[in-house]
């Protein structure tokens, strides 16, 4: 099996035990971003079931960045959809970075 396959199978268990970004990161000699990535990817899709991100406030918080339009367009969608957005969306990243990452990877895998 492909060996990054096999991280990230173990990233998607380790999720579903509540671990952190950081302890999957660790404990599998990854990235903290590259572990948030997984869970951001695998968490939308419905693998990952059991984490450890609560629900996030309605306001945006300082560290989520926008352009002006994608704000916008975003803010018209539902508080649950925010929410998903808001707690997926690792730290230092920009919403529009984690937007292209669910593509890029939905891409890949489909093309696998």
């Amino acid at each position: 099996m492909n060996p990054m396959r096999e991280t990230t199978k173990r990233a998607i268990e380790m999720f579903n035990e509540a671990k952190t970004s950081d302890e999957v990161a660790s404990a599998l000699g990854i990235s903290r971003k590259r572990a948030a990535h997984i869970r951001c990817v695998y968490r939308a899709d419905g693998r990952i079931t059991q984490d450890h991100i609560k629900p996030a406030k309605r306001q945006w918080p300082k560290c989520v960045r926008f352009g002006q339009n994608a704000k916008a367009q975003l803010m018209a969608q539902d508080e649950a959809f925010l929410n998903w957005l808001i707690g997926n969306t690792p730290k230092g990243a920009t919403v529009m970075q984690t937007l292209v990452a669910i593509a890029l990877d939905t891409y890949h895998e489909e093309m696998s």
